[in-house]
């Protein structure tokens, strides 16, 4: 029979082989030929193995100095013993039982993992320190993530110390300078301002800390003086001398000039996902506010909250602790002619009182899903939608609700009216857009995407010259400099066009006059940017019959198409060179 390490002509008998080194460790008749001394513990050890296992070690026993020479006797200081062993254990069997160690000996091995660059054992020590973080050790683990520059670990500290910034804390004299700095600078930790003073205060006064001047400023200047009360600025800091009377007149005029949500407030971070529970926010103004945390599918009838147009407290969403995000999204109702339209601002606050519009789309059709995108992310307690028209009626209504912190959205522009620069092409189904004018067997051809399978009966959009004109509705205004086209080219003729941007339907802008061109195919319009709601597209003429025949657009303009596409005439010799004027 065969053995257990036998298996399809390969033997494997790795785990006997880790069991006898590690073994070879403990037998006292094999002895090694160097002794290392840690503690008040002495270890005889083989300089192969432990040189073949790290780096540190074989450039220490091979490397020509004394601890080269045979019978090397090597002190091992600053050690706990029992946890060099530990790692000796490991050296010799690649085995070691984390679970059976003390948090503070896991932390020891973590450090000599680094020191003897064991990256391997350094890397699962930081996998397995991550599900034993808790309120108490949080900022210990943090500490010696920071000094050895382990990222991932860190952040994962940072974290945890976000949601229990006060218990976190306990220890404050163990932290180095570097530790204390990396938790209280950062946006999401949300301790209030005078007890992160109190902090650094203690820290400073505490003689253990032998801190550089420019150490001591970072840490001052990690302080966030606008958001102190002018009182405590007055009775309690400016009695400390920490701060020049400079900084102190910088922070009373911030108090004052500034919008209240412009000040740097701190917040918890949601980068961890979509905050769209009731466990996070509630509705403060609006009629039926549970509907926005609950799904449903789409469906005319289906509930709304709401509120009467004219109402200034509008839709109020409150999260119940401040949160710092940079996209609020909601879904405005929809019917099946697609003819309910809005128009609406929004507006953030972090106390209920002081607002700043973050989006006005007064003048602009919306309808479906609405992302509004913040220039910066905000630390926000508060939100306001206030409906300002609707198509059919006098209510303003939204189905679901979310608010995030998107980390893709850094480099996303933003106009003075909120509306957003998008990187890529906002003319599809799945962003919203619908065709409002123009014929087609199929509604969403237009949009679909499809640049490749069309012919003469179908896969374009059309509209009688002279009569009528084909248009776009996007779901809510960008800005575009920047459209695309593809005009029908299953044969030689050509086409004349004018296109028209609107941001009501009501007032065109004319941003492309081709009416005395001959065109074909793919057609790439640039033009002074400008906020968009409706694409016009209106054929003067088509040199074959009395049709303007529209096979696909987008904007803005994505990367540089071919000057005709896959599907033109010159690669396609069997299709009919007519098509019906019906």
């Amino acid at each position: 029979m065969a053995g257990a390490g036998w298996s399809k002509g390969n033997i494997n008998h790795s785990k006997e082989m880790s069991v006898q080194l590690g073994n070879l460790l403990k037998d006292m008749e094999l002895e090694g030929d160097i002794t290392i001394n840690c503690g008040n513990r002495t270890f005889s050890c083989h300089r192969a193995i432990l040189g073949a296992r790290s780096t540190y070690f074989k450039a220490l026993l091979y490397g020509g100095m004394k601890e080269s020479r045979p019978g090397a006797v090597i002190d091992i200081k600053d050690v706990n013993p029992d946890t060099f062993e530990i790692l000796l254990e490991y050296l010799y069997s690649s085995n070691v039982k984390l679970s059976r160690i003390p948090t503070t000996q896991v932390l020891q091995l973590l450090e000599l993992a680094h020191r003897y660059t064991l990256s391997l054992l350094e890397k699962d020590i930081c996998s397995y320190l991550r599900t034993q973080i808790n309120a108490c050790n949080a900022a210990e683990i943090c500490q010696l993530a920071t000094f050895y520059n382990l990222t991932q670990l860190q952040e994962h500290c940072l974290t945890l110390i976000d949601l229990n910034p006060s218990d976190s804390l306990t220890n404050l004299e163990d932290l180095s300078y570097h530790t204390l700095h990396a938790i209280i600078c950062r946006d999401s930790y949300p301790l209030p301002e005078m007890e992160i003073f109190s902090v650094v205060q203690s820290w400073l006064n505490d003689p253990v800390h032998n801190v550089s001047e420019m150490e001591k400023r970072f840490l001052l200047n990690d302080i966030r003086l606008p958001l102190i009360s002018p009182e405590d600025l007055f009775l309690k800091i400016i009695p400390t001398e920490l701060f020049s009377s400079e900084k102190i007149l910088d922070a009373l005029r911030d108090q004052t000039l500034l919008n209240h949500v412009d000040l740097p407030h701190r917040g918890i971070s949601s980068s961890s996902g979509e905050l769209v529970n009731s466990n996070v926010m509630g509705v403060v103004s609006g009629e039926n506010g549970e509907v926005l945390f609950t799904q449903f599918e789409c469906k005319a009838d289906r509930p709304h909250c709401r509120h009467i147009i004219g109402d200034e407290a509008g839709i109020s969403v409150k999260l119940y602790y401040p949160h710092i995000v940079n996209k609020i999204s909601f879904l405005l109702p929809c019917n099946k002619e697609f003819n309910r339209l809005y128009t609406y601002q929004v507006s953030i606050s972090i106390n209920g009182k002081s607002w700043k519009v973050v989006a006005n789309y007064s003048d602009y059709h919306c309808h479906g899903w609405q992302h509004i995108v913040l220039p910066t992310p905000k630390s926000l307690a508060y939100i306001k939608i206030q409906g300002l028209w609707c198509s059919t009626s006098k209510t303003f209504c939204i189905e679901q609700m979310s608010v995030k912190l998107d980390g893709t959205l850094d480099t996303t522009s933003v106009d003075c009216n909120g509306v957003i620069e998008p990187s890529d092409n906002v003319a599809t189904i799945e962003r919203g857009a619908i065709v409002v004018e123009g014929v087609s067997r199929h509604r969403s051809t237009l949009l679909n995407g499809n640049t490749t399978q069309y012919d003469w009966e179908d896969g374009y959009t059309c509209h009688q010259v002279g009569s009528g004109a084909i248009i776009v509705l996007l779901n809510q205004p960008y800005l575009v400099s920047t459209i695309s086209m593809l005009l029908w080219d299953c044969d030689t003729r050509c086409y004349s066009y004018i296109v028209s941007v609107s941001k009501d339907r009501r007032e065109w802008i004319d941003v492309a006059d081709r009416s005395g061109e001959q065109c074909s195919s793919w057609q790439h319009l640039t033009f002074p940017t400008l906020p968009v709601s409706y694409i016009r597209v209106i054929g003067t003429q088509n040199s074959a019959n009395s049709v303007f025949h529209l096979v696909h657009i987008e904007l803005p303009s994505e990367a540089d198409k071919s000057s005709s596409s896959a599907n033109s005439f010159s690669d396609r010799s069997s299709v009919k060179s007519e098509i019906s004027d019906t």
